[in-house]
């Protein structure tokens, strides 16, 4: 159970650690995407949001593969993940199965850390 978990830590905090590096550097070509999406992409750059996004997944990835804060790194990838699916999902379907992998990878890290998060849930 806990090689399990630590390759599926590994793995998605070496996912987020890449294509967040890639968001600033670009040596992983950008394969074409719609309109729509090209237009929310250059829309997120301008604004400045596109770079802290890649800022967060940067460290999230890092917190993830060197094991510090996990649980924390998770918390602040999720939403995360969430946004990365329902772009893939709606306006480019090209990796849509590396983003449902990603989710589940982060769902199952979310349901390893579980007892961390319920003090957050209680009234």
């Amino acid at each position: 159970m806990f090689k399990f978990q630590k390759i599926v830590r590994l793995l998605l905090g070496l996912i987020y650690f890449i294509f967040g590096l890639n968001g600033f550097f670009l040596f992983i070509p950008v394969p074409p995407m719609s309109e729509q999406a090209t237009s929310l992409i250059i829309a997120l750059k301008n604004s400045g949001l596109l770079y802290f996004e890649k800022s967060l997944e940067v460290i999230g990835g890092l917190l993830l593969l060197t094991n510090q804060f996990p649980k924390l790194a998770t918390l602040i990838l999720a939403p995360l993940t969430l946004n990365i699916l329902f772009f893939h999902m709606f306006l480019d379907q090209g990796i849509l199965v590396l983003a449902v992998l990603m989710c589940f990878m982060n769902a199952y890290l979310g349901w390893f850390y579980r007892t961390a998060y319920m003090p957050i849930l209680e009234r």
